[in-house]
């Protein structure tokens, strides 16, 4: 688990919270602690510092493979965190009780949990969130609110889940996103309205899932996009440049125009 907090005071309130406090030596406007898993883990926040491992060595750890729950009402005195991590856990499900007072947060880990559940408008409060990793987790299904209000998200990682189905609304207010990743789940169809809004995207990963079923459309207008990567699908086994945009195209409207409707999700629970 990482945090960041902004300033001396706040770190001078967390040591209340920890043990074996070390903050007397530190003289930096970025405070950053950690519970780790007996590893010091490099991190993009921390790793502008020379001494991060002296940060995190001051504090008693928990092993991540015990945390089961988010903690709720922890951050009501760090408003200025801007970094959240709890890797390698059992987190099971999360919603907006457990981000409050996060309104600073732009990088958001949850790698390798056991999230299935992601509650409407879990992340309402975190409008300047940039990064959101939720890969290796077991979500089944992304509904039309799950990311609502995440205006500024730019990088989204979905990747290693178990992704079934997908809301045609579900990216909808990602206006900002460059970078979204949907590898490794078991999407057998992509509807061409799943991106429409996202005119800013760069980066497009849905390799290894099973794909039998591509709408031609699905990346016409995005006059941003520099990759899609469709390898080890049903119908189509490829990455694609921009300069192989239009064979992309063809390789679809040839290999994936399968019969049948689109499977999506439009559930708002």
């Amino acid at each position: 688990m990482i945090y960041t907090i902004m300033n001396s005071s706040e770190a001078a309130t967390v040591s209340g919270y920890l043990e074996n406090a070390i903050w007397k030596n530190f003289n930096m406007r970025l405070w950053t602690f950690k519970i780790y898993n007996n590893v010091p883990i490099a991190d993009d926040y921390t790793d502008i510092f020379t001494q991060k491992r002296e940060c995190a060595k001051g504090f008693s750890s928990q092993s991540n493979k015990d945390i089961k729950f988010l903690p709720v009402n922890v951050f009501k005195k760090f408003p200025n965190l801007v970094a959240y991590r709890v890797n390698n856990g059992k987190v099971k499900s999360i919603s907006a009780k457990h981000f409050e007072n996060l309104g600073e947060l732009r990088y958001l880990n949850l790698y390798d949990n056991q999230i299935s559940t992601i509650s409407n408008n879990a992340f309402k409060d975190l409008k300047k969130l940039k990064i959101l990793n939720l890969e290796k987790n077991i979500l089944k299904s992304i509904h039309a609110y799950t990311f609502y209000s995440l205006n500024n998200l730019r990088i989204l990682y979905l990747n290693k889940n178990q992704i079934e189905t997908v809301s045609i609304y579900s990216f909808d207010h990602l206006t900002e996103l460059q970078n979204v990743s949907l590898a490794n789940n078991k999407l057998e169809s992509w509807n061409g309205d799943y991106l429409s809004e996202n005119k800013k995207l760069e980066y497009i990963w849905l390799h290894e899932n099973k794909i039998i079923n591509i709408s031609p459309t699905s990346f016409d207008e995005m006059n941003n996009l520099k990759y899609v990567d469709l390898r080890n699908n049903q119908c189509i086994n490829n990455y694609y440049g921009t300069k192989k945009f239009s064979s992309m195209k063809e390789n679809i409207q040839e290999n994936c125009q399968a019969k049948g409707s689109f499977e999506e999700s439009d559930e708002n629970e």
